[in-house]
């Protein structure tokens, strides 16, 4: 595929702002991912538009990428400023691609894979903490994290969703797994609705005898898009139990089904400044 059939896929002309591309870009995957709540898509369609949106984002890159082109925002009020990494797959080679952008970017899963927000972020930590111990350095990195993601945005670029009811619910489908901590888990085999809260920042599960297990994503990113929607009271879900893994029987394989509820988004910047703050304080 080369630019001009990029272009044409996505519907765009080569003078259109790359924030509208980006636009585009997501409508069109939200009609033909594989995992589109309305059926209808078409993981061929998906790849390809993948493939596009690659194309025209390389040609971004090589070019000294702008980050206000693309229509990254930032979060004004961040603790601190990071560096903006992205990755080129030309030539099937993996080249790590400073842009040159230095700012308070919040993080776009289109454009910037979840390793090089840890690396962007891990370089501001060692900024601020350049002889930490690790365990600060963890929570250091695990607040500003928190920080440089808005979890309503970026998981709406990640999973396909579609409104309930004619409402602002917005309802995704996030495959899991749940370690069982008691017995009461064997109950979820039985179809018993349980309920999920925060626990030490992961998110539990719950029955009416207690609690039951710890849902476990495979993949990191989740626990920074999922878990702060329960924190902010804006999310609801239910399970749909799978079966349990042969390889690994205490652990059941299950569909989170993630109602989210955007009109009950919240800041916590501040709250999280004044924690590093404190962090900070406490090591002079």
């Amino acid at each position: 595929m080369d630019k001009q059939e990029a272009l044409s896929l996505l519907g765009v002309e080569s003078g259109d702002k790359l924030r509208d591309v980006r636009r585009k870009y997501h409508l069109l995957m939200h009609m033909h991912h594989p995992d589109a709540l309305s059926g209808n898509g078409n993981p061929d369609t998906a790849r390809k538009l993948n493939e596009a949106f690659g194309i025209i984002k390389r040609e971004g890159i090589a070019r000294a990428i702008k980050a206000v082109d693309w229509g990254i925002d930032e979060n004004g009020a961040a603790f601190c400023k990071r560096k903006l990494y992205m990755e080129d797959n030309l030539f099937g080679d993996e080249i790590i691609v400073d842009t040159g952008a230095f700012g308070k970017y919040y993080w776009q899963p289109d454009m910037e894979s979840f390793r090089m927000l840890l690396k962007s972020i891990g370089e501001a930590v060692n900024t601020l903490l350049d002889d930490a111990q690790g365990i600060t350095k963890a929570k250091l990195l695990h607040l500003l994290i928190q920080e440089f993601i808005d979890p309503y945005e970026c998981i709406g670029i990640l999973y396909p969703y579609e409104g309930e009811d004619g409402t602002l619910i917005q309802t995704y489908r996030i495959k899991c797994q749940i370690r069982p901590i008691s017995k009461d888990a064997e109950r979820l085999m039985e179809r018993e609705a349980p309920e999920i809260r925060v626990k030490d920042s992961r998110l539990h599960v719950f029955l009416d005898s207690g609690e039951a297990g710890q849902i476990v994503f495979t993949e990191d990113r989740l626990y920074y898009l999922v878990t702060p929607l329960f924190l902010q009271k804006a999310a609801k879900a239910e399970l749909e139990i799978e079966g349990i893994r042969h390889l690994r029987k205490s652990y059941m394989d299950a569909t989170m089904i993630l109602n989210v509820d955007p009109s009950k988004k919240s800041d916590m910047t501040e709250k999280i400044n004044e924690e590093i703050t404190r962090m900070l304080k406490k090591r002079r």
